[in-house]
C-alpha cells in the first residue's frame, strides 16, 4: 500500500544523505525524484537551512495600493469624474469579486450595444430601457414600475 509522503521530511532526508557523502544520483534514484528537484531543494537549504525546506504561502503578505491623490496626479481627473463632482454625484464602482454586480453591469452594456442604434439620443434609449422595455428578470415589468411601486413605502 502506498502511503503519502511527508515532503518536508523527504527533503530533509535527501539533504542529510547528501551531507553524509551519498551521491545525488543515488539519492534521486532511491526516492524517485528528478535531479533538478534535488538541486532546487539543495539551493533552498543553502539559502536558509532546514527551515527553508518548508513551502511558503504564495499569497502576498500585504496589498499595495496607490493612493488616489497619486493616481489623479499621474493620470489626471477624467471628464466623467469632473462632471460627477460638479453635480454632487458619487461614482460607485462595481465591487471586485462580486460577480452578481459585475454581471448586471455587463448585461446592461450588452443590451445597450444591441439596441441603442434604434435611438438618436442616448437619453431616449435610457427612457425606453427604464420606462417602456419589459425585463424578464422583473417578471416583464419595467424598472420604473418596480422602483416606483416601493417609493411610498420608502418615504
Amino acid at each position: 500500500m502506498n502511503r503519502p509522503r511527508d515532503i518536508v521530511k523527504l527533503r530533509g532526508w535527501c539533504i542529510r544523505r547528501h551531507g553524509e557523502g551519498v551521491s545525488v544520483s543515488e539519492i534521486c534514484t532511491a526516492v524517485q525524484i528528478p535531479r533538478r528537484t534535488f538541486y532546487n531543494w539543495w539551493s533552498r537549504y543553502e539559502n536558509g537551512g532546514f527551515d527553508n525546506l518548508t513551502d511558503k504561502p504564495r499569497k502576498p503578505n500585504t496589498i499595495h495600493r496607490t493612493p488616489d491623490e497619486t493616481v489623479k496626479a499621474v493620470i489626471g481627473e477624467s471628464g466623467f469624474d469632473a462632471y460627477c463632482e460638479a453635480n454632487s454625484i458619487r461614482h460607485i464602482l462595481g465591487g471586485i469579486g462580486k460577480p452578481t454586480t459585475q454581471g448586471k453591469i455587463e448585461r446592461w452594456f450588452r443590451t445597450y450595444d444591441q439596441e441603442h442604434s434604434r435611438f438618436q439620443l442616448h437619453r431616449k434609449f435610457i427612457q425606453y430601457y427604464n420606462y417602456e422595455r419589459p425585463h424578464m428578470t422583473l417578471n416583464y415589468s419595467t424598472p420604473a414600475e418596480v422602483y416606483f411601486a416601493d417609493v411610498p413605502h420608502v418615504l
